[in-house]
């Protein structure tokens, strides 16, 4: 879950963006993933051919992943930091929020708030804008 907020900071307020992890989700992992793995192997809903050992093993890998906060932080600092020494994307205005260290923790992950767009509303944009951010995403993925 994702949350706008304000920090109350002695000089002035800082619009934020928070991300919290609900309690016992990281902790339900493992009992939820042997749950399925038993619910599947036992009502044949895998097809045939599926190593579904392999499949949970990669699914709790990445469900671990994405409750590890703390890793998160330092890959969006990261990713901040090659995004913002591309002259190419800041021109394009590609923003990666700052991480607001002091507000976080394992569980959550506290940003500076920036506005932005969705990508679905590119569709009513004139046909160079398209092409424009159409390159700029490329190049982003180029990484």
């Amino acid at each position: 879950q994702v949350h706008r907020g304000t920090l109350l900071p002695p000089s002035s307020p800082q619009k934020v963006a928070v991300k919290v992890q609900y309690p016992g989700v990281a902790d339900s992992i493992e009992s939820d993933l042997s749950n399925l793995s038993m619910l599947v192997t036992a009502t044949g809903l895998a097809p045939p051919g599926l190593f579904l050992e392999n499949v949970i093993r990669v699914g709790r890998d990445e469900l671990k992943v994405e409750c590890d906060y703390s890793r998160e932080v330092v890959h969006h600092k990261r990713f901040q930091s090659l995004i913002s020494s591309d002259p190419t994307l800041v021109k394009e205005r590609f923003v990666v929020p700052k991480v607001i260290e002091e507000m976080c923790t394992d569980r959550i992950l506290v940003t500076e708030y920036v506005p932005g767009g969705t990508i679905d509303k590119v569709v009513d944009l004139d046909q160079a804008e398209r092409n424009r951010i159409g390159r700029a995403i490329l190049r982003l993925t180029m990484l």
